[in-house]
C-alpha cells in the first residue's frame, strides 16, 4: 500500500515535471518565433524602402529630363519668334 501511495507521489511529480517543462519550452519556441517574426519583418522592411527609394529617384530623373527638353524646346520657340 505504501509502495502504491510512493508511485503515485512520485508519478505526480513527474507529471508536474514534466508539465512544467512542456511550458518551459513552449514559452521559449513563442520567444524565439516572435524574435525572429520581428529581425525578418524589418528586414523586408528595409528592402521595400530601397525599392521605392530606386523608384521615386527614376521617377525625380524622368520628371527632370522632360522638364530640360521643355526648357530647351522653348528656348528654341523663343530663338526662331526672336529674329
Amino acid at each position: 500500500m505504501k509502495t502504491e501511495q510512493n508511485n503515485q507521489r512520485n508519478n505526480e511529480k513527474y507529471s508536474s515535471l514534466n508539465h512544467i517543462k512542456a511550458l518551459v519550452v513552449f514559452i521559449i519556441s513563442i520567444l524565439c518565433t516572435f524574435i525572429f517574426a520581428n529581425f525578418e519583418n524589418n528586414e523586408v522592411e528595409k528592402e521595400l524602402n530601397q525599392d521605392m527609394a530606386l523608384v521615386c529617384k527614376e521617377i525625380q530623373s524622368k520628371i527632370e529630363i522632360r522638364l530640360h527638353s521643355h526648357a530647351q524646346l522653348l528656348r528654341d520657340g523663343a530663338s526662331f519668334f526672336k529674329f
